[in-house]
């Protein structure tokens, strides 16, 4: 095996180059950015990079600051879809980065890709926008959810902020929202309506966010020392969670949330996102039960615009605007000191109660087994 960097990065240069069958002066420049490289060059160290684990120094490898006119900086903002719905009258992240560019004279030049769409055409010069491959910007925010060594890639050569949440792996600047400590807000308030058995609906690792809030559900449970049981976590796939229909996928699904609950007594499930609040709550209504009076549901967004009939969940608002505003902002500090360390800001979430959470209809007697059958009222 080769030796590890005698320094705090577990991968040195030296064993990428060995990979790669190159001297340690190309991958060192490659990963310098500097200009006597080639573009296939650059991205085959990259890439070899990231595979082996090697540690990027964003601080000593970002570029040197441009000489730009602050009177008139383009900002790249590059979206994957969805990273909101645009609910009516909902304010959006665009909504507080366009009002601070106004007042700041900076022009955003905006670009969304599908989920489709390959994001790694991002960092290719043959495909990626015009504007970046010129070297006509002064920074990008990314939003919504990108591959870590695209991050990575496009932070080594300029600076990048991230938003509305963070990607594992990723080593850039993040300014998003605090779902461990907003899921904790949601479960605290379902505990203390009485609700000891909370379940938890749209656990799905390819999506960042709902991997983040399923995190903060599982903080939450052992913090307010209530029962966890893998049992009463519904994993969604990533299409469903994304896209409408899938009815036999969501039956499957219920199934496993109504076996919980006349089984284990779980009167409450959390969900991680409006989406599949609005699939639960339609399924189980078609089913004959109340909703709050049998089942106690919450959302996570506030934005969702399909609501299958039903109406609106018991939710949390995100602060876009603010989240927009802020993400912007902290791209401009790194613009004008493009060697400050990364870091991550996240700001809280308010609960908004619509009606669909109350008081558990089951026995509160903490003697029974957690996962047991649970004593059901007849009231």
């Amino acid at each position: 095996m080769p030796s590890k960097a005698s320094n705090s990065n577990p991968v040195s240069q030296k064993e990428i180059a060995d990979h790669l069958q190159v001297s340690v002066a190309t991958v060192s420049k490659a990963l310098s950015n500097k200009s006597d490289v080639s573009e296939a060059m650059r991205i085959k160290v990259e890439r070899a990079a990231n595979e082996l684990g090697y540690k990027f120094s964003l601080t000593n490898q970002r570029r040197q600051p441009q000489k730009t006119n602050t009177s008139n900086q383009f900002i790249g903002v590059f979206l994957r879809r969805p990273i909101e719905n645009g609910g009516k009258n909902v304010p959006t992240y665009m909504d507080g980065m366009s009002r601070l560019a106004a007042a700041q004279n900076i022009s955003l030049v905006v670009q969304e890709w599908r989920y489709a769409d390959d994001p790694r055409t991002l960092v290719s010069k043959q495909q990626q926008p015009p504007a970046l491959r010129d070297g006509l910007l002064s920074g990008v925010a990314l939003g919504g959810e990108w591959p870590a060594d695209v991050i990575n890639s496009l932070g080594l050569r300029q600076p990048v902020v991230l938003f509305p949440q963070s990607v594992t792996g990723s080593q850039v600047d993040v300014v998003g929202m605090d779902n461990v400590a907003t899921m904790f807000q949601i479960i605290d308030r379902l505990q203390r309506l009485g609700h000891q058995r909370v379940g938890f609906v749209g656990r799905c690792r390819a999506m960042a966010w709902a991997s983040e809030r399923f995190a903060g559900y599982v903080n939450a449970m052992d913090r307010l020392g209530l029962p966890y049981h893998p049992e009463w976590v519904i994993d969604i796939d990533e299409t469903p969670m994304l896209n409408e229909g899938h009815e036999d996928y969501w039956r499957k699904q219920l199934d496993r949330v109504e076996s919980a609950r006349n089984g284990d007594g779980v009167e409450a499930w959390v969900c991680s996102s409006d989406w599949p609040a609005f699939q639960l709550y339609r399924g189980m209504a078609d089913r004959g039960y109340e909703i709050p009076r049998d089942l106690s549901i919450t959302g996570f967004d506030d934005t969702e615009p399909v609501h299958l009939g039903c109406p609106q969940v018991t939710s949390v608002r995100v602060p876009r605007e603010v989240i927009g505003e802020a993400a912007l902002r902290r791209l401009m500090c790194l613009i004008n000191n493009p060697n400050s360390y990364a870091r991550q800001s996240n700001f809280p979430c308010e609960l908004k109660l619509n009606g669909t959470i109350s008081c558990p209809t089951y026995s509160n007697d903490t003697s029974n087994k957690p996962g047991g059958v649970a004593h059901i009222s007849q009231s």
